[in-house]
């Protein structure tokens, strides 16, 4: 039989062992998020505890790769006072955005000048704490690389700022997101703030020349739209040309239902295609009479 103290040794042995295996076993863990118009990669996984009041004198963010084309809208994070976020290109280290973010050890996020970013290219995203309050969390047992969303959290980074008040953290680690930065992200495939409508929202038309009229508000993004493209099949579209109102189309040739689909546009990117449908109908009705037959005399009685 086994001593208590033979036992109490498997058991710290075996919790070695696991957590050897739970530390070098790499892994991938995919969390279930609807792709949305805006998208807080940091804010949505991080739900571990809480430490707060880093006052120390370092930049503190993580890598991310998007997995569609979009645009980095904001930049935040949640940490104590006024911090400076900002967002770096990995490849070239060249800083691409930053902001000036208020948090009092909450979620805040300060709008940028929209940042396009590229699907499999990645980038660094750090808040810049200069001595001052920063909160870090743990992620519950999962690692990175984490995927949320449309953004791949390759893994968090750290860097001293005491002799280069502005340096760029390149290094990578695992387990902790501490700072805490984040990103608002907007993928390419979010539909504009904006309808189409094809006469005035009529079920049927009776001939291929119809009235589109447009009702754009902003880019997903909130950039202003300032063009717009027109098909009928989601594949060839018109040529971009400036936003109006009211415009006229025709629709293909053939009867029944059709399906107008227009992207909006900024001058330099697209939205996804908002779509709006009617069905065509160019048959004239055909009217039979049945009673009373030809050649029947009808005499009406009255007076005038």
């Amino acid at each position: 039989m086994n001593s208590p103290t033979s036992v109490r040794r498997i058991r710290h042995w075996i919790l070695l062992i696991w957590v050897a295996w739970w530390l070098t076993t790499p892994m991938r863990t995919v969390l279930a998020a609807k792709s949305a118009d805006e998208q807080t990669p940091a804010q949505t996984i991080l739900t571990g505890r809480l430490r707060t009041g880093l006052n120390v004198e370092m930049a503190l963010g993580y890598h991310f790769t998007p997995l569609v084309d979009g645009t980095v809208s904001a930049l935040g994070g949640r940490f104590n006072g006024l911090k400076t976020v900002r967002l770096f290109d990995d490849a070239t280290g060249t800083l691409l955005a930053s902001a000036i973010v208020p948090s009092p050890n909450t979620w805040s996020y300060t709008p940028i000048t929209p940042v396009p970013v590229r699907a499999g290219s990645t980038y660094t995203v750090a808040v810049y704490l200069a001595g001052t309050g920063g909160v870090s969390s743990s992620l519950l047992g999962q690692r990175f690389p984490l995927t949320v969303g449309d953004i791949q959290i390759e893994s968090a980074t750290d860097i001293s700022t005491k002799n280069h008040a502005t340096a760029r953290p390149t290094n990578k680690r695992t387990l902790r997101l501490t700072g805490e930065a984040d990103i608002r992200f907007v993928p390419a495939h979010a539909v504009a703030r904006g309808s189409v409508t094809i006469n005035g929202g009529a079920a049927f038309t009776n001939t291929r020349e119809v009235t589109l009229t447009f009702n754009a508000g902003t880019m997903p993004d909130a950039s202003a739209i300032t063009h717009m493209a027109c098909s009928n099949n989601g594949i060839s579209y018109s040529s971009p040309e400036p936003l109006v109102t009211t415009r006229t189309w025709t629709l293909t040739s053939g009867d029944g239902a059709k399906t107008v689909r227009v992207k909006f546009g900024d001058g330099q990117r697209w939205s996804a295609p908002v779509t709006a449908a009617i069905t065509l109908d160019t048959k004239l009705p055909h009217v039979s009479i049945t009673s009373p037959t030809d050649g029947t005399v009808i005499t009406t009685l009255g007076g005038s």
